[in-house]
């Protein structure tokens, strides 16, 4: 069967059209901002590097061993006036000390260990829960879209089961996926540890490091070649079976299976043009990306000094209220910034939703959501 990529194209950009820019309305671009974000189809990272500790310069700046003493230039032979004696005499002796090290050490790491665990457990609760919920927010996406609505309240309900049957399937398999990636690295480091990597006595050979671990880096490249392609697959032809069926996810997945083996060739074009139009896409985004950056980080300077110059010219006891003001009005302003950036990228996500939507209906009507039943309306709010 022949499809028309270049239709397909043409019907997801005037669709994204119709429901973003004709009768425009900002409750609607808000809410769908919103919605899209929470189903993990929009995220504008802000990466800040912060720098590392520096060096203090109250540490100890002598080392009394083997007569050196050490200045900001380097080490120096220490006079005969040094006293370096007394500082030794004082310290307690080596057996206590290393046994003293050795229980703080022990104390550390088990504290670690308790701290590392509380917080891996707090941050899988935290993934569980949203994954949960961009779950159901996919379907309300496509909801929204196909019927030029920002409603949240309604779609949420509509969308109840099937959402919930695409959680449990992302829940076992991003567990397997971190679980195969977790055993991959696993291995990669006792291969590593092996070859005496992690000896510091150890003379390792750059090439035999390399050589023990790069079957290890080729499984993490063909794992994550395999993720992806099971999330297009589940993206672009179960997600949108399972809204226009409600239906589970495991009868969904068999559909899609048969499908693919039905149209394997158009599918396999279609990924590859999806990939081109990727790229395209995160290119116009870092250019946006680039210059809301631009223009925030100019209005933030001017905010901030114009902050400054009325800090500095209140009294001590108002400094301090004021200053906790502002800060909090810095705070709601970055959150705002944040949602700003996502709205200017919303097109580009509604537009890739729909071309799934559009690529499904074109392989086989019956799964076409474009149908009578759901034509695109007017907008009431």
């Amino acid at each position: 069967m022949d499809i028309s990529f270049g239709n397909i194209i043409k019907d997801s950009f005037d669709w994204m059209v119709n429901v973003l820019f004709k009768t425009f309305n900002l409750r609607k671009w808000i809410a769908l901002t919103f919605i899209a974000i929470m189903a993990g189809y929009l995220s504008f990272n802000m990466n800040l590097n912060f720098p590392g500790n520096k060096t203090n310069d109250n540490a100890v700046r002598s080392c009394p061993s083997a007569g050196m003493i050490f200045q900001p230039s380097g080490f120096a032979e220490a006079d005969e006036s040094t006293e370096v004696m007394p500082a030794l005499l004082e310290q307690e002796p080596l057996e206590s000390q290393s046994s003293i090290n050795e229980s703080k050490g022990i104390f550390n790491e088990a504290a670690g260990y308790i701290v590392v665990s509380i917080v891996g457990v707090i941050f899988l609760f935290i993934m569980v829960i949203f994954t949960w919920l961009s779950s159901r927010f996919r379907f309300i996406f496509i909801e929204d879209i196909i019927k030029n609505d920002g409603s949240i309240k309604l779609p949420w309900a509509n969308n109840k089961f099937i959402g919930n049957k695409l959680f449990l399937f992302y829940l076992f398999y991003g567990i397997a996926y971190l679980g195969f990636l977790g055993l991959i690295i696993f291995r990669g480091y006792v291969s590593l540890k092996a070859v005496g990597v992690f000896n510091q006595n150890a003379d390792v050979k750059f090439f035999k490091a390399a050589g023990s671990v790069m079957p290890h880096i080729a499984l993490c490249i063909l794992l994550l070649l395999a993720a992806g392609l099971i999330y297009f697959f589940v993206e672009n032809l179960v997600t949108p079976i399972m809204y226009k069926k409600k239906q589970a996810f495991i009868s969904s997945w068999n559909e899609a299976g048969a499908l693919l083996k039905k149209n394997i060739g158009n599918c396999a074009a279609f990924f590859f043009i999806s990939c081109g139009l990727g790229i395209a896409a995160a290119i116009a985004t870092g250019l946006i990306v680039l210059i809301f950056v631009i223009v925030v980080m100019l209005l933030g300077a001017l905010l901030f000094m114009l902050a400054m110059g009325i800090l500095s010219l209140l009294p001590l006891g108002l400094k301090v209220v004021v200053g906790f003001i502002f800060g909090l009005i810095g705070i709601a302003a970055v959150i705002c910034a944040y949602f700003i950036a996502n709205m200017l990228l919303l097109p580009i996500a509604v537009f890739f939703r729909i071309l799934g939507l559009k690529f499904i209906a074109a392989l086989d009507k019956a799964y076409d959501i474009f149908s009578k039943d759901n034509l695109l309306v007017t907008d009431s709010g």
